[in-house]
């Protein structure tokens, strides 16, 4: 990039009459996330120059995360599993006496959960001591709060 065109981008951000303060930090943020996209994406490829393709896979890649991704504040019981070791013993206790059960979801759908479920908490889904994923065990809190958030209900068959 020539030194006309930073300077010229560091202009319009500096200026505080062009954006507004808030704009001013979300581009900031844009081009801070783009720039190290681009760059891990080089490094990655072991490539001096990026092809405007993989520009556009990096810039497409920033849009679908400011999108998508939102904050939710976790407390309460969501928070209960985190920043401790939970073991496979545990994690089935819980699974057992919290998650599983009738619960109807945001619709008024009815749904059951049962002990088939537990598999998730395994590589593989296959029910061996070596094959258990504590990561999986953490989120157990998460799966009624999910089914009776209807903004992150996705229906099959509906369009």
């Amino acid at each position: 990039m020539g030194h006309l065109k930073e300077k010229k981008l560091l202009r319009i951000i500096e200026n505080s009459r062009l954006l507004s303060a808030l704009n001013r930090d979300v581009a900031l943020d844009v081009f801070y996330d783009a720039t190290k996209v681009f760059y891990y994406k080089q490094k990655h490829r072991n490539k001096p120059q990026l092809k405007h393709k993989e520009i556009a896979q990096c810039l497409n890649l920033i849009y679908y995360h400011r999108q998508k991704d939102r904050l939710v504040k976790a407390k309460d019981d969501l928070i209960e599993n985190f920043g401790r070791s939970i073991g496979e013993k545990e994690a089935l206790e819980y699974y057992e006496k919290k998650v599983m059960g009738k619960i109807k979801d945001c619709f008024g759908e009815e749904i059951n959960i049962d002990e088939l479920g537990m598999d998730f908490l395994y590589d593989g889904h296959e029910m061996k001591p070596d094959n258990f994923l504590e990561p999986r065990a953490k989120r157990l809190p998460w799966i009624r709060y999910k089914l009776l958030d209807k903004s992150r209900i996705f229906m099959i068959g509906f369009y």
